[in-house]
C-alpha cells in the first residue's frame, strides 16, 4: 500500500499534500466549526469503521494548525538577523556622507556605545539599538529618517531619554537618533514666543528664558 505524502505548509493558508494544495482560512470561528465537524466524523468513523472522510480532512486540519501556531526555525532567525545586519551596514554607508561635521555615528563595541544606551528608566526600558546617530542639524535628522525608511529600519528619536513607556522595548533593532546637540532656545523679537529645538531639556529652556527676562512673577 503506497505511503501517504507528508504535508508541507506553503504559507498563506495553503498546504501541499501530494498533488493537491489545500486552501484554508485562519479565521478562529471557522476553525472552531471545522473542528466540531471533524470530531463528529471521528465519532461516526469509530462506529462504522470508515475513516476515509476523516483522513481527507487531516491535511486541512494540519494547515490550520500551522497557520494558528506558526513555527520559526533557527535558520529563519539567523537569516532575519543577517538581513538586518546587511540593511544596517548599507544604511550607515548611505547616512555617513549626508551628515554635517558635528554629527557622530556610534556602533556597538565602540568606546561610547554603553554610555549612549543608558536611560533614566534603564534597565526596565532598554530599546535594542544597532546604531546611534548624534545629529547636529535638522537636516541630519531628515537624512537619517530618509535612509532608515529606505531600508525599512526602525528608528527612535531621543533627547533626555527619560521615557518610561514599556512599548519602547518593542524596538527589536534600529537607529537611535540622539537629539541632544539640538539644544537651542530662541526667543522672538517681540518676546512673546520662543522656538525650541528637539533635543533641549527643561532646565535649558528655563535658563535661556531667564536670560531674556522671561520668568514667572508674583
Amino acid at each position: 500500500m503506497p505511503s501517504s505524502p507528508v504535508p508541507s505548509y506553503l504559507g498563506d493558508g495553503r498546504l501541499n499534500a501530494g498533488n493537491h494544495a489545500y486552501h484554508v482560512s485562519c479565521d478562529l470561528h471557522l476553525f472552531a466549526s471545522f473542528l466540531t465537524h471533524l470530531l463528529s466524523l471521528f465519532d461516526s468513523a469509530s462506529r462504522s469503521s470508515k475513516s476515509q472522510p476523516v483522513v481527507m480532512l487531516l491535511p486541512t486540519l494540519a494547515a490550520w494548525l500551522l497557520c494558528l501556531f506558526p513555527v520559526t526555525s533557527a535558520q529563519d532567525a539567523v537569516a532575519a538577523q543577517s538581513a538586518q545586519a546587511s540593511a544596517m551596514k548599507s544604511a550607515v554607508a548611505d547616512i555617513t556622507p549626508g551628515l554635517s561635521k558635528g554629527a557622530v555615528i556610534t556602533l556597538p563595541f565602540q568606546k561610547r556605545w554603553v554610555e549612549l544606551q543608558v536611560r533614566g528608566s534603564s534597565p526596565r526600558v532598554s530599546p535594542a539599538y544597532t546604531a546611534v546617530v548624534e545629529v547636529a542639524t535638522e537636516q541630519d535628522v531628515a537624512t537619517v529618517v530618509t535612509v532608515a525608511n529606505r531600508y525599512n529600519i526602525p528608528f527612535l528619536a531621543v533627547s533626555g531619554t527619560h521615557g518610561w513607556t514599556k512599548t519602547l522595548n518593542n524596538l527589536p533593532y534600529g537607529i537611535q537618533i540622539r537629539m541632544r546637540k539640538l539644544d537651542s532656545t530662541t526667543v522672538s523679537r517681540d518676546g512673546k514666543t520662543a522656538v525650541v529645538q528637539g533635543g533641549v531639556l527643561q532646565y535649558e529652556i528655563t535658563r535661556a528664558l531667564f536670560a531674556q527676562g522671561k520668568y514667572a512673577g508674583k
